[in-house]
């Protein structure tokens, strides 16, 4: 049968070594392998059939990337179990094929105490089927070289790590940090061959792409392991549920491996960068001299420096892939003022080729950076257009001030929402409002029967004799029916019963005059929808008043109905608060 492409060439293990023993004598006490429920579960089943093949395959990282993943989900798994239950490793440790002994193998080079692996040990002598040496010898691989692979803008690093076994078996380990991210491990996969052919093919497709600035120096061990440990803590802190193709099911044999090499002796990982400092240097520079010492100026260059200093560990890491990261998290911080934004086009590019020219990045590079500034400036002065920046710092400063203990900005806030400015704050009354007729003339002719139609219910409601839904609210009830008609007829064109539209109209009004509630002072929402004889419905209720108040973003537009919607007791309470805040 002709090989699949893709698998090694590295001939595999004799088959005997993956079937059972004929003749086999099992002990009474353990049943044969092909009754054991586990293997009867199709999901077992399955999973074992996977590991069959990667054992025969003959490649140590296919193997030992699956094995290493199973042993870590079973005794994760296990741990939650309940003490009479058979747990993953148990029944693999009763299961006598070559798939679980190799497991066994794997699970004792895991094995985190020395009780554990001696029972393991033990389980393995009694084993008869032969295992490659990188199966029987995980336990005493090590990691004996590293080589790193930078990118030039610093966007991310690959560390290469060589993995010899005692049998003479190498293997290959990349770990890909992003720093964009976060600096995290995004992506860790093995490669079954030795370090050095990994490195030439890697040199060779960097060459294919033009770039002969990268020979991927060698790499201190103590290093290597400090920035991977540091960016595998990084990932559970910032991206607990990333997943990238295989990973992170490599993980469980990354974190092993890893384990084995030496510690630094001190924290290897490149110092913070001083924005401070890089400002300073900035001014002096030819592209500092460009600009202007203004106060707007001086600040966007402060905030754009600060922000790679935070996210990047290096005020003068800047890539398309950092523009556009920093565009996005700037253009709704409520910290960065509307000045310093509005001179990010004129600072940012500035301190690209500042920053270009201080590390040495290549013209080609630079270009790039820059056309990305140039695609992601604009998308940062729309979402600062839309006002959601300066709404978020006002409902900060609302917040910090009643935790303070200090409720007169907020509750100014909340009136002028309510009445729609402060002169209409300012000229706020109580007297109530007089029996209106309902008025078609702004009406367009074809809703005039919708329209008194809808008011009917609305005045059958008045009708009833319920608490404050009074003639005076029949007025208000009217005006905002006949203001919805003349602002925004199309809403009353869609298809909708009145009856429905009726009682929508009435739940919102009588919310918003503080008519709802425990009777005998207000009125229950349960009951106004018994009486209308339609339940109301919040969706259209608020849709009804958009087209009243012709507000177009439900955040940021004014939604106030104004005075003449709203009934003299609830202005009377509103003066009150006037009185009190304003």
């Amino acid at each position: 049968m002709p090989k699949k492409p893709g698998r090694s060439r590295r001939r595999p293990p004799n088959r005997s070594a993956t079937r059972g023993q004929t003749g086999r004598v099992n002990h009474p006490s353990t049943p044969r392998p092909d009754d054991h429920p586990a293997l009867n579960d199709p999901a077992t089943g399955e999973l074992m059939q996977g590991l069959r093949r990667s054992l025969r395959s003959g490649d140590p990282a296919t193997f030992l990337v699956d094995a290493s993943a199973i042993v870590a989900l079973a005794e994760a798994t296990d741990a939650d179990l309940p003490e009479d239950w058979v747990g993953l490793m148990e029944a693999f440790a009763e299961i006598d094929i070559a798939e679980t002994t190799a497991l066994l193998h794997v699970a004792s080079a895991f094995a985190g105490d020395d009780l554990h692996r001696r029972r393991l040990q033990r389980i393995l002598a009694m084993r008869r089927q032969p295992m490659p040496g990188y199966v029987t010898g995980l336990g005493e691989a090590e990691v004996t070289t590293a080589y790193f692979m930078g990118d030039e803008l610093g966007d991310g690093d690959n560390i290469i790590l060589g993995i010899d076994f005692p049998d003479g078996t190498a293997m290959t380990a990349i770990a890909y940090i992003d720093h964009n991210m976060g600096t995290i491990v995004k992506d860790g996969f093995f490669i079954g061959e030795h370090i050095e052919v990994v490195r030439e093919r890697y040199i060779e497709l960097i060459r294919e792409q033009g770039d002969s600035t990268s020979e991927l120096p060698p790499m201190g061990l103590g290093e290597a392991r400090d920035r991977i440990e540091e960016a595998l803590e990084n990932l559970d802190r910032l991206h607990p549920d990333w997943e990238q193709d295989g990973w992170p099911l490599a993980r469980p044999l990354l974190e092993l491996l890893v384990a084995t090499m030496p510690e630094p002796d001190e924290r290897t990982t490149s110092p913070l960068l001083d924005a401070s400092d890089c400002e300073r240097a900035f001014w002096a520079s030819p592209e500092g001299a460009e600009l202007e010492r203004e106060s707007a100026i001086m600040d966007a260059v402060g905030e754009l420096l600060e922000f790679a200093e935070e996210h990047w560990r290096d005020p003068l890491r800047w890539s398309p892939v950092a523009v556009e990261v920093c565009v996005r998290e700037l253009a709704f911080d409520v910290t960065v003022s509307d000045g310093a934004v509005e001179e990010f086009p004129r600072v940012l590019p500035r301190i690209v080729r500042f920053a270009h020219r201080t590390r040495g990045i290549s013209p080609g590079r630079t270009a790039e950076t820059l056309a990305a500034v140039e695609e992601w400036l604009p998308v940062l002065q729309a979402s600062r257009a839309t006002g959601i920046t300066a709404a978020l710092r006002q409902s900060n400063e609302l917040y910090d001030a009643a935790m303070a203990g200090d409720l007169g900005p907020l509750m100014r806030h909340r009136l002028v929402g309510t009445l729609g400015s402060d002169e209409a704050v300012v000229a706020l009354d109580d007297v109530p409002h007089p029996d209106e007729e309902l008025d078609l003339s702004p009406v367009p002719e074809d809703l005039h029967e919708r329209v008194s139609a809808i008011s009917a219910h609305l005045d059958r409601l008045c009708a009833a004799g319920l608490a404050n839904l009074d003639v005076e609210f029949r007025t208000v009830c009217r005006r905002f029916l006949v203001g919805i008609a003349a602002r925004a007829p199309e809403v009353l064109r869609r298809r909708a019963k009145d009856i429905n539209t009726a009682s929508a109209i009435a739940w919102l009004l009588a919310r918003e005059n503080n008519l709802i509630g425990g009777p005998p002072q207000r009125v229950r929402a349960q009951t106004i929808a018994e009486v209308i004889g339609a339940p109301s419905n919040s969706d259209r209720a608020q849709s009804l008043r958009s087209a009243f108040t012709g507000a177009r973003n439900k955040y940021l537009d004014s939604h106030a109905l104004g005075a003449p919607i709203l009934v003299s007791r609830y202005r009377r309470e509103l003066m009150e608060q006037r009185e009190q805040y304003w």
